[in-house]
């Protein structure tokens, strides 16, 4: 029993100093990268990988971004492809022995390509078959989001060449939409970057994606998706971009509300009747959209389209929406816009010629309270004030009606009392 014991000890001194010498190793290229000797750190990592074997991941997480840093920092063009054929056999090698953290290796191989090689553009059809491969293997590991939309770049790339055709576009745009909103869910801080890549990806599929392809996918899908929520809102926030005038549209905003009605799919419900010319239903669910909205941006923007919708049609009613949306949100300065647009557009309220330049200039003192919220340059301000200006009431006018320092009512729907300067 003694001999048993004295030789397991013997075995385990071997073992327990390789670990500690190894762990040596690794503090001592960390310490050199930290301090931004990227040589050093890159020999003395290598000699590190040597001698401690496979077992270690953080080898493998470390090598990945000195390698990287080597390539920014090597000047001759050999050297750095070296380099990079080394970091991509790195992250093949990472995946053989660390698998489960490693789903989304092949698009960090694309993206190391396309980021550090001096040949990327000979090399962007490697680069699009690893992303192509990464994507569709592992799409619930992806969280680089220049990988995804160079992705989605590339791919449309090869449809406006006709290299692939565009049967499958709508399902790779949906496969990248639940991505960014699965991405945007679990790492809420960087919204912004999500908000912009989903702005950049519908940007690019509305050059890309026919509308037909669209209205037609998602007619042959709907009966199967009637419960599927993520799906449906999807479907009709697509379809909105350039399809809101068609059937499908109208079927997609039902379905979405049906399933599950919100301020969201309320409002769309809205926008949907709209187009198709059910004005008081489209006003039911816009303002159904407002009782649901709790946030009072969100509640002003939906007041401000319930009020444009309205319009000319039903100004003393456009003009009480547009209002609210200023109470609701108090910088929304646009409605100050809009509700001048609605009084220059009121010939009915003016009888005579003074009424009718009295009208006008009713409407730019509205529009110029804009500038009480916003005194940046703008020019939809600007444009108006030189459209109306010329027709407007004159200093001139004004005397001669005896009218200085004097308030004039207008009446109609309208309802305002102008108050002219004594000057």
């Amino acid at each position: 029993m003694k001999y048993l014991v004295l030789l397991c000890c013997c075995f385990s001194i071997p073992f327990y100093g390789q670990s500690n010498d190894c762990v040596q190793k690794i503090n001592d290229y960390q310490s050199l990268f930290k301090a931004k000797k990227i040589e050093v750190a890159y020999i003395a990592w290598s000699e590190a990988k040597l001698g401690c074997g496979t077992s270690n991941e953080t080898l493998f997480k470390d090598g990945v971004q000195i390698i990287q840093a080597k390539i920014k920092s090597t000047k001759i063009d050999s050297d750095r492809e070296h380099l990079l054929r080394e970091g991509l056999k790195l992250f093949d090698d990472y995946h053989k022995y660390f698998p489960a953290s490693t789903a989304d290796y092949q698009v960090s191989k694309a993206m190391l390509m396309y980021n550090n090689s001096v040949r990327a553009d000979q090399q962007i059809e490697e680069i699009y078959t690893l992303l192509e491969k990464g994507i569709t293997a592992a799409p619930n590991s992806i969280k680089d989001i220049n990988a995804i939309n160079l992705y989605f770049n590339l791919y449309c790339n090869k449809i406006k060449n006709k290299e692939i055709t565009s049967e499958g576009v709508t399902e790779k745009y949906l496969l990248i939409h639940d991505i960014i909103s699965n991405l945007s869910a679990s790492d809420p801080k960087n919204a912004k970057g999500y908000q912009q890549l989903t702005t950049n990806i519908d940007n690019l599929a509305k050059k890309t994606v026919p509308a037909d392809n669209l209205s037609q996918y998602y007619q042959t899908n709907l009966a199967t998706n009637q419960t599927n929520g993520a799906w449906l809102e999807l479907g009709v926030t697509n379809l909105a971009i350039k399809c809101s005038n068609k059937p499908v549209f109208y079927s997609m905003a039902t379905a979405w509300y049906q399933y599950k009605a919100t301020a969201k799919s309320a409002s769309y419900l809205g926008l949907a009747n709209a187009k198709q010319k059910k004005f008081s239903e489209a006003v039911h669910y816009y303002e159904e959209a407002i009782g649901l909205e709790s946030n009072p941006k969100e509640k002003a923007k939906l007041y401000f389209t319930l009020a444009s919708l309205l319009g000319n049609n039903d100004k003393s009613n456009a003009r009480l929406y547009f209002n609210q949306a200023l109470q609701s949100d108090p910088k929304m300065s646009k409605v100050y816009l809009a509700i001048a647009q609605l009084y220059a557009d009121s010939k009915e309220c003016a009888t005579t010629d003074f009424d009718k330049k009295a009208l006008l200039y009713l409407a730019i003192q509205t529009a110029n309270k804009q500038l009480s919220i916003d005194t940046k340059t703008n020019p939809a301000l600007d444009k108006f004030i030189a459209k109306y200006n010329v027709d407007s009431l004159t200093t001139k006018d004004i005397s001669k009606a005896h009218l200085k320092g004097q308030s004039y009512s207008i009446t109609c729907w309208i309802n305002e009392t102008i108050t002219f300067p004594e000057k």
